[in-house]
């Protein structure tokens, strides 16, 4: 399965070892989906997990979240879209998810942002919360 994770999934994964954002990413990890995403979407990834509130609340150093983005960038799979969408007016960013999404061709869109969760489904693809999502991968397992 192909899918997208919005950046608060990936920053919420330095929150807790056993949230559903970190589970999706040690999923990730077992390659149990594949992970695809755009140089902009990457770039708001590693925007955001440079904050300062994040860095202090999880300890990170430069050396920890270079670590984090190369496993990431390893483990994704790269598009380019070569268009741009303007269905999110209250937060434009959530645009580059969307973007990612079509061009990527993906399965899901995994977000906890509000504005992409109120759409529900973006052009036949679905939009899970982090938990959702690792129901799905749970059943897929079930059925391989």
């Amino acid at each position: 399965m192909r899918a997208v994770l919005d950046t608060n999934v990936v920053a919420s994964s330095t929150l807790s070892r056993t949230s559903p954002p970190a589970q999706i990413l040690e999923r990730l990890q077992r390659r149990q989906f594949e992970l695809v995403v755009s140089t902009a979407l990457f770039a708001e990834y590693e925007r955001v997990l440079r904050y300062p509130h994040i860095r202090a609340r999880n300890g990170f150093d430069d050396s920890l979240i270079a670590a984090q983005l190369k496993t990431l960038r390893k483990l994704s799979s790269p598009v380019e879209p070569d268009f741009s969408i303007d269905v999110v007016k209250d937060d434009p960013d959530d645009n580059r998810v969307l973007e990612c999404a079509l061009t990527g061709a993906v399965g899901v869109i995994v977000s906890g942002d509000k504005h992409l969760r109120r759409l529900v489904v973006f052009e036949g693809i679905p939009i899970l919360l982090p938990a959702a999502f690792l129901a799905v991968l749970d059943a897929d397992d079930e059925i391989t």
